[in-house]
């Protein structure tokens, strides 16, 4: 995300959080809120979960996790690649 972030900004993340840098990017006009909206998920409802020292997955969640990453690396990928629109 630091450097999807970069790539649309033009700028260094620097010592922000994913939250911050998320809402950075809500904030432009030609983003990708859609996929935003997808990372913020991500974020909230995975990262933030398995960042609780007793938080164990399950293999079927852990999968199911690692699938939605995946996911969600292509999309940059894809995104990022596309010149951007000023």
């Amino acid at each position: 995300m630091r450097d999807y972030y970069t790539n649309k900004t033009g700028k260094d993340s620097g010592k922000r959080s994913l939250g911050e840098i998320l809402d950075e990017l809500k904030s432009l006009p030609q983003i990708n809120r859609k996929f935003l909206g997808y990372m913020d998920y991500i974020r909230s409802e995975k990262r933030n979960m398995a960042q609780h020292p007793t938080r164990v997955f399950g293999q079927r969640e852990a999968e199911r996790t690692l699938m939605e990453i995946v996911n969600a690396v292509h999309d940059i990928y894809a995104e990022t690649l596309q010149p951007a629109k000023v």
